[in-house]
């Protein structure tokens, strides 16, 4: 498995939360908060704010 640096995490982090907004146009909001976690749970501070956010606009659609 490749080693991945900072920058690298925070891409493919940004990358799923891009992800997720599509999944939430699409209606898909099981999916959108399974890769909002993952943001979350992935400890980087630069995403996991903008990963929160994205997770609260979800509580009213739900």
């Amino acid at each position: 498995m490749p080693a991945f640096t900072p920058a690298d995490l925070t891409r493919i982090a940004r990358n799923k939360l891009d992800l997720a907004a599509e999944y939430i146009d699409l209606g898909d909001l099981s999916g959108a908060r399974s890769l909002i976690n993952e943001v979350i749970e992935a400890n980087d501070p630069a995403t996991r704010t903008e990963a929160r956010a994205l997770l609260s606009t979800l509580a009213p659609l739900s």
